[in-house]
């Protein structure tokens, strides 16, 4: 089922309007629980919250490129890669980052940690880096058409080789965490778009056939043969803490399976939307990111999950103007359990209505308050059930929100 969830961006200097989370289309998402999450996307856009997505706050990096992954080896260190050899790292939390220059102008597709040390970024499909010291410094691992990687601690790995004379893909296995590969199947699909391992026996690949069919195979001897699955869908993107949650993100939605593919369950996000990255580790606990189905649109989605498999769209109030509004709004008492009295003050005298939003997007209670530039409106709060809700002051110009907690 799809949801929604009104939140607001922070940033200094901002105007709020109601947008989409992202001006930008978001390819990648690190969540370390179900309170912090990063999302990164086109033209360094940087987003982050670190209160269950009430409250994204804004870091994007000046440069042009599409950053395509983010992950935090600790709560301090962090990588983001991109297009044209970008590498970005933070060692405080992510509150400021800096570029590093690996030299090459390659396009990086992925970064990933087993530890705080040992790392790899993915460099398309010419190899790898890697790191055993946290990040301070990288060695190339040069192996050419190895264009998917998947590491289950610091030696255990398997990457899939496009073989042009043959056109066909060969399972590849590594255990010394890299520098050196042995193939243990020859016999996998010539389209794979995404591998995914969740131990030393068992993984998952997402394909298409020629004419288009997408699907799915597993295995259960750590790649040495591969079952096909009878579910005719498409997948670009594996999240699989464990055999009991598997997450697969496709154009339109999101499956899911606690059965190992035995069984599926379909999250439809809506047909105009793209699944390009998720990360979750259980119920409740878990973010996915994405786009527009139409790459021209201009349009990143964050979605949070709910439950096993039902996912709320955050929607927030925006930032699209370079100055900061002069304009307030408070909620005393907040919390509230019986009445709050809701004080606001605008620049100017304006038509001004009030709505009370749920965390599903739903708006409960609508009031026109007329031409106002100050005021206190009491709300009775007895017929609210307790959880936090959205008080939302609009104009035909500006927006204030404050976010209500009902005891």
């Amino acid at each position: 089922m799809k949801k929604t969830l009104i939140i607001s961006i922070v940033l200094i200097f901002a105007f709020p309007v109601f947008s989409q989370i992202s001006d930008k289309p978001l390819l990648g998402v690190y969540s370390s629980d179900s309170l912090n999450c990063w999302a990164v996307g086109r033209e360094g856009k940087i987003l982050h919250t670190e209160d269950g997505g009430f409250t994204w706050f804004d870091h994007s990096f000046e440069t042009n490129q599409t950053l395509k992954s983010i992950y935090f080896s600790d709560s301090n260190n962090g990588f983001i890669v991109g297009d044209s050899g970008t590498v970005l790292r933070t060692a405080d939390g992510g509150q400021n980052w800096s570029q590093i220059d690996f030299g090459v102008p390659i396009v990086l597709t992925d970064v990933d940690f087993a530890d705080e040390n040992n790392g790899w970024i993915h460099r398309g499909s010419d190899g790898l880096y890697k790191t055993t010291n946290g990040g301070d410094d990288w060695s190339l691992i040069e192996y050419n058409n190895l264009w998917y990687t998947s590491f289950i601690d610091s030696l255990n790995g398997w990457g899939a080789v496009y073989k042009s004379s043959t056109y066909s893909i060969s399972m590849y296995r590594t255990y010394d965490g890299g520098p050196n590969w042995v193939e243990i199947c020859d016999s996998l699909p010539s389209m794979m778009w995404e591998m995914k391992f969740a131990d030393s026996l068992n993984g998952i690949i997402t394909s298409s056939t020629p004419g288009g069919e997408g699907g799915f195979q597993k295995t259960f001897d750590g790649g040495f043969t591969w079952t096909p699955q009878d579910w005719s869908c498409w997948g670009k993107n594996i999240c699989f803490p464990s055999l009991s949650n598997i997450w697969i993100g496709t154009s339109g939605g999101i499956i899911y399976s606690n059965d190992f593919l035995e069984t599926i369950d379909f999250c439809d996000l809506g047909y105009n939307s793209y699944v390009n990255c998720i990360s979750a580790y259980g119920p409740n606990n878990g973010w996915a990111v994405g786009g527009y189905n139409d790459p021209s649109v201009e349009e990143g989605y964050i979605w949070k999950l709910s439950g096993l498999n039902d996912w709320i769209e955050i929607i927030s109030t925006g930032l699209n103007e370079s100055f900061k509004s002069k304009s307030n709004i408070k909620c005393f008492p907040n919390p509230s359990q019986s009445k709050t009295t809701i004080s606001f003050e605008f620049i100017e005298t304006k038509n001004v209505s009030l709505s009370i939003i749920n965390t599903h997007g739903q708006e409960i209670k609508h009031v026109s308050l007329g031409e106002k530039k100050t005021g206190n409106y009491e709300l009775n709060c007895t017929d609210l059930s307790p959880g936090f809700y959205f008080v939302s002051l609009k104009t035909d110009s500006e927006i204030l929100t404050e976010k209500l907690l009902i005891e």
